[in-house]
């Protein structure tokens, strides 16, 4: 959990999007790309590879930012094949309590992970 503070503006204009991103999307360079677009687009998360060959990434911050991260991860970098993005919208604060937060364009790319995270909570 990390110790920095939320972003400034009113949380109530935040959000937070899971998304996992299915197809060729594992040594593309997807992953610098979302990185990438996410820091343009100032905003806040994690982008990692999981086991079974899918992209997680979880970004936070105002929706028509969201939007256009979403638009950008369908298509993705030339040598990827986008075939399937789910996006799943994730309380703000649950998000903060589960990941920590980020400022605005503090996007990382994180170690492959074996489980995507929503996988994990819902076996709880």
């Amino acid at each position: 959990m990390s110790n920095r503070q939320p972003f400034p503006q009113a949380q109530n204009s935040l959000h937070v999007r899971h998304y996992l991103i299915s197809g060729r999307v594992q040594g593309v360079g997807y992953r610098r790309f979302a990185e990438k677009q996410s820091r343009q687009l100032k905003l806040g998360g994690w982008v990692r590879n999981l086991a079974d060959g899918r992209v997680e990434l979880v970004a936070e911050g105002e929706p028509p930012s969201l939007e256009a991260l979403e638009a950008a991860l369908r298509r993705g970098p030339l040598w990827a094949s986008v075939h399937d993005l789910r996006a799943q919208e994730i309380p703000a604060q649950a998000a903060r309590d589960a990941f920590g937060t980020w400022s605005p364009g503090e996007f990382t790319v994180k170690a492959d992970g074996e489980t995507a995270v929503t996988e994990v909570l819902e076996r709880k």
